[in-house]
């Protein structure tokens, strides 16, 4: 054989593997950008749902202690207040149930749970301090479901020991 048909092939078997080590990284990188912006889109929806449900929490909480502030009003007033206590109660299940949903953290639903609890414990026979230890208990029980649920979400990790973190890339993106 001679050189130049050697020096053919090798540069045919060269072009061939280079096209093929391209190919293959492109591909890597693609599928790695994809499984990232999937990641970011879950963790950013997750974010909502949490944001969503500590929103209409504290909404709800708000109507709550105004439905048994007004307990003694007039009906028409009372019925406002009522209808807006239950429209905000069923907003909160609703964020509650999402929230459920969208994690099986259970320090997450733990502290979503005890959220819940503090905010059903007002109604008309509760007491005044039973209404204003509701609202130090919800607004302590969403500051912890908080955390939790930063700890919690995809792609956070905790750095150092401040307690404050931060997203980082995952290797195995």
């Amino acid at each position: 054989m001679s050189v130049a048909i050697i020096a053919g092939l090798f540069g045919l078997f060269g072009t061939i593997i280079g096209a093929g080590l391209t190919t293959w990284t492109a591909k890597q990188t693609a599928d790695r950008s994809e499984r990232r912006a999937r990641e970011e889109t879950r963790r950013q929806e997750f974010r909502s749902v949490v944001t969503r449900f500590a929103s209409t929490l504290l909404d709800h909480r708000r109507a709550a202690a105004n439905y048994y502030n007004n307990r003694n009003s007039n009906s028409e007033i009372r019925a406002a207040v009522g209808e807006e206590a239950y429209r905000t109660r069923a907003a909160t299940l609703s964020a509650y149930y999402e929230l459920l949903l969208s994690t099986d953290d259970s320090e997450t639903i733990h502290f979503a749970s005890l959220c819940m609890e503090a905010v059903s414990k007002i109604d008309k026979d509760a007491s005044q301090e039973v209404v204003d230890d509701s609202h130090q208990k919800a607004q302590s029980y969403i500051g912890e479901m908080i955390a939790a649920a930063r700890n919690a979400q995809p792609g956070w990790t905790l750095e150092g020991s401040s307690g404050l973190g931060r997203i980082v890339d995952d290797p195995n993106l």
